[in-house]
Formats: C-alpha cells, structure tokens, sequence
C-alpha cells in the first residue's frame, strides 16, 4: 500500500478508531510526554557544479537548514521524510566568489511507545554537524549527521482510588504536573526591498527572532523579526548586506488561556532576493513558520496511603511520575567578544559568514532557570594584500551565561530536569577592534524545561484479612516516636476526623495529621471505635 506523507498532521486513519470515552468534568487532564533516545541519521550526497561556476578554490562557508518533515504514523512505528537545504559559498580561480544552493534527502524512523494509544508524535531535527570537501575542481561531497529529538505526548487523568467496599480514609497530598498544548502559525511570508549599494548579490538566507509569544484565550500571538541577509561583492570583495523586517503572527491553539506559558521555535524555510542587474535595491521574499508550544500546571490531590474504619485492609501502591513545568518561554539575549588581530589578515573588512550556538543543560538557581553555552561565529578576512586573493576563514567563540525566572509559583525540589532546549543566532555584527574583530551577537533561547517528581500513590484498597484482632472499642494511646495523628487513626481504624474531634484537636492538627508535629504537646489520645456507644 501506498505511503501517503503529511506535513505536520497525524494519519487520518487514526480518527477511525473507537474513540475513548470522554473524561469526567472533574478530572483533571496532564501530558505524558514519552521521550526515547535522539535518533541520528547520517545523509551524504556527491554534487557535481555546473561549468559556468568558478572551480573551487577555497570554501568559506557552509551551512545546513533542515526543511520540515513529512510523516507517516502506523504499523507501530513513526516515519520521517524531509529535506536538508545547504548554502555553499566559495571561492574560485581569481577570486571569483559563488554562493549556491544545494539539497539533499533524509528519512528516518521512530518506535511509537504505545501503538495502541492515540499519541502526538514531534520531531525536532537539526544538523548536529556538516562536513564538506571538495573532490574535484567542481565537484562537492557533503556528509550531514542530523539530530532528532522525537517527542511522544498523551493525555492522563490524575490517579484515582478504587475501593472494594465502604467509604475508606485517604491521606490526599497535592500534586502538580503539566499539560502541553502546539500549534503552528501555518507559512506565512515576509516581503520588502533591501539596498544593494552598487554591490552584486551572490545569496541570500534569513534567521527569525520571537520578541515575544503572548497566549490569549485559544490563541498565541507572536511578535518578532527576520534578519535577512545578503552576501555580496563589491569591487572584488565580499560584504554581507543585512536588514530587519518585524512580523506578528498568531497561532490558534483551542483551549489555551492567558495564564499559560508559550515558548516558540521560529524557522525561516526560504529567503531569496531577485533584482536587476545593475539596481539599487533587491525586492527580498522569504517563507517563514513559527511553532509554538504551551504548557500550563495543573493541581490536584493524589492519595498516598488509605485504609477501611473498623475493618482490616489492604491497600495497592503504585509509584507514579509526575512533571511539574518550571520554565516554558523564549527569550533573547545579546553576547559580545572579541579576535585578537592575525597575521596576513585585513580584519577591518571581515564579513559574516555564518554561525551556530551550542548549549548546555540548565540549571536552577534560586528562582532562576540558568543557561550556559557559546556561540560560534565564521567570518571571511579578505587578504592584506588587497582584492582578487582567497580570502582567510576567522573563528570566533564567544561563553555566554543567561538567565530567566522560573513559571510563577513553580518550586524546584531538586529532582531531575528533563525537557527540550535549544538556542539559535538572530543576529551577528562584526566590527574592526584594535586590530582584531569584535563581535556583537543575538541569541534566542526557547526551552520547555520539567521536573521528574515520583509519588507512591494508592490505586485500590480492599478488606484485608479475616481473623485480625479487632482494637478495643474505647481506650487509651500514648503516640509513640514518629507517630502522627493520621498513623494513630489507622492503627486503631477510627476516622481521622473523629479522632481528632474526641480529643479536641483544632483545624490545624487535622491539616497536619500526616507529620509528627500534628501530635506535639499530646502525651495521649482517647480512641473511640465506632459504635462503641459513646
């Protein structure tokens, strides 16, 4: 059977099975999110160069976009399908300089964790790392390792009890986990006139920056801009001709509010800018996407222990996980370092050439979620010896360390962190320093980042064994050490309430009748059974 591919979208199929019941409207519903090992894939690809460009000299730059995936979900499995677009800019005999655009195919497959189960299934895929070698005067071999995180969601209720018979006491603490939401803005495009300035364009690319993701009720609004830029030469030599465009686009996403937290990854899937030979100005379009995910914190009680009044019992754990979101947003940061000057080099014309941003776990910090990584910048430094050499590639790495508050009112326990981040260059100028370089950068990070809590929770309690001693119908305890009042009531099968109504206890003990300090000042406790009569 034919394999029909889909943008973004789940099989239609999946809508044709039995659908499940709908919740009850008390519960409270959170996302399971499933996530397995990065899946890599390695694509590597020959091309031959038409004759009417410059044999290769020297490569300056190259860079890899990965164009959004189609995708197939069945027979147990997730299928990927996609394309990497790749920018090449050289230099010929004669210091001739091209810049083309090159593509390649890629495919890959992802287990689905539970087959049997309508999940949403992402990737977010990436070039990890490109090599490029020339293998002939115009001839190119390119080898692309691609990183994939797949992301897995379903949807759970909070864990409930179930109980053989009576009205059994349950000891409820409050847990919290997130529930996620996505959606896309759909391609939208971006259009204007950027100066040429006598220059000759040789290509094009363009990088979003999100400002700002604003939920509202069922929508996101995103603010942002593109940073289009043009390589071009000018008298023999390269520049890179750069402008800013600011868009809004808003993303329906049903059910979410303005109280929850947005973060979004924007691409920008073409840019190209077409023009007159000779003009002053090109007329610039470039087609961009912006994705967006929410999450919100969702509170409800869970029972962590459980048991029959005046009767023996059995109660059923279960250690249960659940991941409260402490950071969910997008966030702009600016970076600056410098290059020290090199030999044989004319930094005072250095041009952008291209760059990536690696980043490190977070951490928590106080109230603060914290992210440490570098930036990467590649320029072209034209020769000291003036126009028609090959230009020297300069490297420049830049330590950056940024920071953001934490969700309002999320409370970090120290358990493991887990979740996506990543981060990505909006913006680079590079200026003549003393002899060197120095380099002014723009950083967006969008990172959705969990807390992996474990709770042992009960999911059922049940008459336990027939032949137990019943306790006597009134006495007296003396609490032992560690005892609470909770512990107290079941040794003794009474209601917590009742117990603590007997012995003229106030709200607050009732509230704390899981800790010892619900027991502090009592030297001891009048047990009444019920039915004992009194």
């Amino acid at each position: 059977m034919e394999k029909k591919w889909e943008k973004k979208t789940e099989r239609t199929d999946r809508a044709a099975r039995e659908p499940a019941p709908l919740p009850a409207k008390e519960e409270k519903k959170i996302s399971r999110v499933l996530t397995g090992e990065p899946v890599f894939t390695e694509i590597s690809e020959e091309f031959t160069l038409p004759e009417y460009e410059p044999e290769i000299r020297r490569i300056l730059r190259v860079s890899a976009r990965v164009l959004p995936s189609g995708r197939y979900i069945g027979a147990g499995k997730a299928e990927f399908a996609g394309a990497v677009l790749y920018s090449l800019l050289y230099q010929g005999e004669e210091g001739k300089t091209a810049d083309l655009p090159l593509s390649s195919e890629y495919h890959f497959t992802a287990p689905l964790a539970d087959a049997e189960k309508d999940l949403r299934v992402f990737a977010e895929t990436e070039a990890e790392n490109t090599v490029c070698r020339p293998t002939g005067p115009r001839k190119v071999s390119f080898r692309t390792r691609l990183k994939s995180r797949i992301e897995q969601w379903d949807e759970e209720a909070f864990p409930s009890v179930e109980s053989a018979s009576g009205s059994p006491e349950l000891l409820t603490v409050p847990a919290v986990s997130c529930r996620l939401t996505r959606g896309t803005t759909g391609e939208f495009e971006i259009a204007g006139e950027i100066g040429l300035g006598g220059a000759v364009p040789l290509g094009c690319d363009g990088t979003l920056a999100v400002l700002s993701a604003v939920p509202g009720t069922d929508t996101v609004t995103v603010k942002g801009e593109l940073w289009a830029r043009i390589t071009a030469e000018r008298e023999g030599r390269l520049l890179t001709l750069s402008k800013r465009f600011p868009f809004e686009e808003t993303a329906e996403l049903p059910g979410v509010t303005p109280a929850w937290s947005c973060r979004a990854s924007a691409r920008c899937w073409s840019c190209r800018a077409d023009g007159e030979e000779g003009a002053d100005t090109a007329y610039l379009t470039a087609v961009c996407e912006v994705e967006i995910e929410c999450a919100e914190n969702v509170v409800s009680p869970v029972v962590t222990d459980a048991y029959l009044v005046a009767a023996p019992s059995d109660t059923v754990k279960q250690n249960r996980n659940f991941s409260p979101c402490l950071f969910c947003r997008s966030f702009h940061v600016s970076v600056s370092g410098k290059k020290a000057p090199e030999d044989g080099v004319s930094p005072d014309a250095a041009v952008f050439t291209g760059g990536e941003v690696a980043l490190s776990a977070p951490e928590v910090r106080a109230a603060e979620m914290v992210f440490s990584g570098t930036v990467n910048v590649s320029a072209a430094c034209p020769p000291a010896d003036g126009a028609g050499a090959l230009a020297s590639p300069l490297r420049i790495e830049i330590p950056f360390k940024a920071s953001a508050p934490l969700l309002g009112g999320a409370a970090y326990t120290g358990a493991p962190l887990s979740g996506v981040w990543k981060a990505s260059l909006s913006g680079v100028t590079l200026r003549p320093d003393g002899g060197g370089v120095s380099v002014e950068a723009e950083v967006d990070i969008s990172a959705r980042v969990t807390e992996e809590r474990t709770l042992s929770v009960v999911s059922a309690v049940s008459p336990g064994a027939a032949g137990e001693e019943a306790p006597a119908a009134i006495t007296v305890c003396y609490p032992r050490d560690g005892d609470t009042l909770w512990s107290v009531a079941k040794r003794f099968r009474v209601p917590v309430a009742a117990l603590g109504a007997v012995n003229g206890l106030g709200e607050s003990a009732l509230e704390r009748a899981a800790i010892p300090e619900s027991l502090d000042g009592i030297a001891s406790l009048v047990v009444v059974r019920p039915g004992s009569g009194r």
